[in-house]
């Protein structure tokens, strides 16, 4: 009778171990869904095109998480796999600036030195630049203004490139804005009334059918 009565007790223990290790796969599962990239202390782990980045905690993932505020979308990776682009969630149709506004841009800056620039010059000349604006001013799912961007030429075509990844990222995010097939505005300027811009639908890049009065889309960008 003692005999039955141990393992008895045996049986229970081992019923409640099973459901305890069950218990936390779930709970381990549903804070760090599959694909979540770690970045132990001292090692540095790659990063892809499409992955999901949330800014409040600075964490990459191939899956959304559940009760995270994602931020955008990584639209761009240099070959170190360390450094890239995150596409953001919200674009907007906008002149490129006001017309008369001109840069004399060099050629070969990155897209946040031309924002700078842009927004530099047309401070010192009261004209509104409203594609560069729109994209410093942008302050949504934990980006701070003055972090986002309007992303050079190179930096637009490597999102094209991209193209069907990113959107396919972005339908999964309530709210998120896909890629259009529409045209968008480069922070390159060309001369005094045109800049350059892409067409999303075909790849083609232009610099005199559009004016920088004229509306085309504005995707704001961070960099990693």
């Amino acid at each position: 009778m003692e005999r039955q009565e141990k393992k008895s007790k045996k049986e229970i223990w081992k019923e409640f171990s099973l459901e305890f290790l069950s218990l936390c796969s779930e709970l381990w599962c549903w804070c760090f869904p599959k694909g979540t990239n770690f970045e132990p202390k001292g090692k540095i782990q790659k990063k892809k095109v499409g992955m999901f980045y949330y800014a409040e905690d600075k964490l990459f993932s191939e899956e959304l998480i559940p009760n995270k505020t994602v931020t955008g979308v990584v639209g761009y990776v240099d070959k170190t796999g360390e450094h890239g682009l995150i596409v953001l969630l919200h674009q907007k149709l906008l002149f490129w600036a006001n017309a008369g506004l001109f840069f004399d841009m060099p050629n070969g800056l990155s897209g946040k030195e031309n924002t700078c620039l842009i927004l530099n010059v047309a401070k010192d000349n009261w004209i509104t630049a409203e594609a560069a604006e729109y994209c410093a001013e942008y302050a949504v799912d934990g980006v701070k203004a003055g972090e986002a961007f309007l992303p050079s030429l190179d930096e637009l075509k490597s999102f094209y490139g991209n193209k069907i990844l990113i959107n396919a990222k972005l339908a999964l995010i309530k709210g998120a804005d896909l890629f259009s097939d529409w045209y968008y505005w480069s922070s390159s300027e060309f001369s005094v009334d045109y800049a350059w811009y892409q067409y999303f639908s075909t790849g083609y890049v232009g610099k005199n059918h559009h004016r920088k009065d004229s509306g085309g889309y504005v995707c704001p960008v961070i960099e990693f």
